[in-house]
C-alpha cells in the first residue's frame, strides 16, 4: 500500500511539474485535503509508525521547494496562502457537519466535544503549516552557498521539525502521548522528502532561477 502510494506521488509530481504551476498548486491542494480527510490512518514500517498523511506531506514541501526554485518567492507565498483557503473551507464544513447536529441536540455532548476537538486540531493544523512553510523557504534560500542536495534535505528537516513540533502540542492537550508518532512521523517525512530530492534536482534544474550552489 505504502510502496504504491509513494510511486503514485512520484509520478503525479513528474506530471504536475511538467504541466506548470497551476498543478503543482493542483497537486499540493489535493494532498493537503487528503491529509485532513484521512487523518487516522496509520501506516507501520516495523520500526516507525505513523499516519499516512506523511506521504502527502512530503510531497507538499516538495511541491512548495519545486516552486520557489521555478517560479520565486512570491508564488510560493501564493502556493501557502491557496491552501490555507482550502483547508479553512475544508475545516469549515467538517465544523459545520459536526456543530449542527449537536446544537440541534442529536448527539449531545459527543458531538460537541468532536466538534471543539476539531476546531482546535484545525487551527493548530493550519498554524504549524504556514510556520512550517516559512522556515522550509527561509532556511533552503538562507543556505544558497550550498550544493542543492544538503541545501534541500536540511531545510526539509528544519521545515518538518518545526511543523511537527508546533502540530501536537498545539492540537492535543495530552500531546505527550503522541511522542512517538510526532518523531516517527517527523522521520518519514524526511525520508520520503529525501525521494523526491532527485525528482525536485533534475525539474527544477531546468528553471533560471535554479542556483546549485
Amino acid at each position: 500500500m505504502l510502496a504504491i502510494l509513494l510511486v503514485v506521488e512520484i509520478i503525479l509530481l513528474i506530471v504536475a511539474v511538467r504541466f506548470g504551476k497551476n498543478y503543482l498548486f493542483g497537486l499540493a491542494a489535493i494532498n493537503m485535503l487528503s491529509i485532513a480527510a484521512f487523518p487516522l490512518k496509520i501506516i507501520n514500517l516495523g520500526f516507525l509508525n505513523s499516519n499516512i498523511g506523511t506521504v502527502w506531506y512530503s510531497v507538499v514541501f516538495a511541491v512548495q521547494l519545486i516552486v520557489l526554485i521555478q517560479f520565486g518567492i512570491v508564488s510560493s507565498k501564493e502556493l501557502v496562502n491557496k491552501l490555507v483557503f482550502i483547508l479553512i473551507g475544508f475545516f469549515l464544513i467538517v465544523q459545520t457537519s459536526a456543530s449542527v447536529p449537536a446544537y440541534l441536540g442529536l448527539g449531545g455532548d459527543v458531538l460537541s466535544a468532536v466538534s471543539n476537538r476539531s476546531l482546535r486540531v484545525a487551527a493548530a493544523s493550519l498554524l504549524a503549516f504556514v510556520i512550517g512553510q516559512a522556515v522550509l523557504v527561509l532556511v533552503y534560500v538562507k543556505l544558497h552557498k550550498l550544493y542543492f542536495f544538503p541545501r534541500y534535505i536540511v531545510a526539509t528537516v528544519f521545515g518538518q521539525l518545526v511543523d511537527s513540533l508546533l502540530f501536537f502540542p498545539l492540537a492535543f492537550s495530552d500531546w505527550v502521548l503522541y511522542t512517538q508518532i510526532l518523531w516517527h512521523g517527523f522521520a518519514l517525512k524526511v525520508i520520503f522528502g529525501t525521494c523526491f530530492a532527485p525528482i525536485v534536482y533534475y525539474e527544477a534544474r531546468k528553471s533560471t532561477n535554479f542556483d546549485n550552489g
